[in-house]
C-alpha cells in the first residue's frame, strides 16, 4: 500500500496515510494513471510539509492515545502517535509497548492545556496516581509513562 501524495509505503493492513490524511493505493503506477499530473515534491515542498513535533506524554493504551490524538486534530493541532519498546522489555522476551503522543511543537502549549482540561480516564481497579504528575498508573508498572518517574519495588 502506498500514499499517492507523499509516496510512502505502508503495510497491507493500513488504508490511510496518517501524515497526508488520504486513502492509500495498491500501486503508485495506478495512482499516476488516475491523476492528470503527478509530480514528486521537491526538497522545498517536502520541508514545508514537515511539522516539527514535540513529545507531549505517554499512554498505556493505544485506544486512549488515539482518542487524544483525534481530539487534538479536531482542535486543529497536528499530533501523531509514536510506539516504542518499553524499558521493561527484556532481551528475548515479548516487546512491551509504550504509546507516546507527539504534537506540533509550535502548538505544544495549546496541546498540553487541551489535554489537561480533559477529564482523567476512569481509573481502573489496580491503579494509582503518580506522585510526580498525578496521572493514573497501573500497579504492575514500574515507571510512569507520562513523566518517566521510576517507582521503587
Amino acid at each position: 500500500m502506498f500514499c499517492p501524495s507523499c509516496r510512502c509505503e505502508f503495510r497491507p493492513s493500513f488504508t490511510r496515510c496518517g501524515a497526508c490524511d488520504v486513502d492509500l493505493v495498491d500501486s503508485l503506477d495506478a495512482a499516476a494513471k488516475d491523476a492528470k499530473e503527478v509530480t514528486a515534491p521537491g526538497p522545498a515542498a517536502e520541508e514545508a510539509l514537515r511539522v516539527p513535533m514535540a513529545e507531549v506524554c505517554g499512554y498505556f493504551d493505544l485506544g486512549e492515545v488515539r482518542q487524544v490524538r483525534d481530539s487534538l486534530h479536531e482542535q486543529g493541532i497536528p499530533a501523531e502517535i509514536v510506539i516504542r519498546a518499553s524499558p521493561e522489555t527484556q532481551p528475548g522476551g515479548a516487546v512491551v509497548e509504550e504509546y507516546w503522543l507527539h504534537a506540533d511543537a509550535q502548538q505544544i502549549r495549546q496541546a498540553v492545556a487541551f489535554i489537561d482540561q480533559q477529564p482523567d480516564p476512569k481509573e481502573a481497579a489496580g491503579s494509582f496516581k503518580c506522585s510526580n504528575c498525578d496521572r493514573p498508573v497501573r500497579e504492575e508498572e514500574s515507571f510512569c509513562a507520562n513523566c518517566g518517574l521510576r517507582f521503587s519495588e
